[in-house]
């Protein structure tokens, strides 16, 4: 997966910092579901669903997310937010990855996420 991690400034502070996830060629109330991987609800029993992933209270990568049908009771059922949560699950395996090579790291105060950011080395070519 070729993708690069993004802070966006705006919603970053002292406390935490917000980071996206921009796909190669793109330009630029929480549920778990799987190894770090939330869903953001912009309000109670809404239909809008932005899904990230969180590392405790320190950063949030912002994914994609979609339209949840009030007839959709679980996300498996959208073959949107299937694709969007999939997707989500994917690059955080792959950041994973990185953090345990090292190729991304912390700051020294833990707030900053440093290294490799843009993660353009095709797996499929190595």
């Amino acid at each position: 997966m070729n993708y690069e991690i993004v802070e966006i400034e705006q919603f970053s502070g002292s406390e935490a910092k917000v980071y996206s996830i921009i796909p190669e060629g793109n330009s630029e109330f929480v549920r778990k579901f799987g190894n770090y991987v939330y869903a953001l609800f912009d309000e109670e029993n809404s239909n809008l669903r932005l899904y990230c992933i969180r590392f405790s209270t320190v950063a949030i990568i912002l994914g994609g997310g979609g339209y949840k049908d009030k007839s959709v009771i679980k996300w498996q059922e959208s073959e949107e937010l299937s694709n969007e949560v999939e997707k989500i699950m994917a690059y955080a395996a792959c950041i994973l990855k990185q953090l345990d090579k090292a190729e991304l790291y912390w700051s020294n105060d833990g707030s900053e996420l440093l290294g490799n950011l843009k993660n353009y080395n095709n797996e499929d070519d190595e």
